[in-house]
């Protein structure tokens, strides 16, 4: 029997052309059972956290979370389930200049940090990766508690946490590492691709 993947895709209603020729492109190139769940709503999170819910009543086995302003190539989809990891992802920037990833690293101490001198080549465990482009087995949400995506923000209103980082926070402590493979390539679209 097949797995069953979701592609969840967390939208405020406009998705990007590139994102839709990548998604197209991967349910056309690849022989999987692949169902879509597009998630409208206008905090990413709460999205998520929807999209979990359909693909956990549909029997899914995974989900893959592509944001709606995301491209990358049809065979990203096979090399992340070839990995056979719980979490798994690949890098990509922030939609801003600077250009600054999105990962979050662990440094020679163990200590999450914001960046490395010099990036692995193979699959390496981190502290946290973006969920505009991850695949995520189904038996972590099944193991952590809700939210899956929470977020903070200090006094002011200011984000402090995102809803991914907070997502692999949340499941590094329940005992799910999460992992990068930095030979897939992901683009952040925005005036041009980040």
């Amino acid at each position: 029997m097949k797995m069953k993947i979701a592609i969840g895709v967390p939208t405020g209603g406009t998705m990007k052309s590139k994102t839709a020729f990548s998604l197209m492109e991967t349910i056309r190139q690849n022989d999987l059972d692949i169902f879509p769940i597009f998630q409208y709503g206008s905090y990413v999170c709460e999205n998520r956290e929807r999209i979990v819910d359909i693909a956990g009543m549909n029997l899914c086995s995974h989900i893959l979370f592509v944001d709606d302003d995301m491209c990358f190539g049809s065979d990203l989809l096979p090399r992340l389930l070839a990995h056979d990891k719980d979490i798994v992802g690949v890098p990509y920037n922030f939609r801003k200049m600077p250009r600054e990833t999105v990962i979050k690293f662990f440094d020679e101490k163990g200590e999450t940090v914001n960046s490395l001198p010099e990036m692995s080549t193979e699959l390496f465990k981190v502290a946290g990766i973006g969920t505009g482009l991850a695949l995520i087995k189904m038996e972590v949400f099944d193991a952590i508690d809700t939210p899956y995506f929470p977020i903070e923000r200090d006094k002011e209103g200011n984000m402090i946490l995102t809803e991914d980082i907070g997502f692999c926070e949340k499941a590094r402590a329940n005992g799910f590492d999460v992992w990068l493979d930095p030979t897939i390539e992901g683009k952040h679209i925005g005036l041009f691709e980040f």
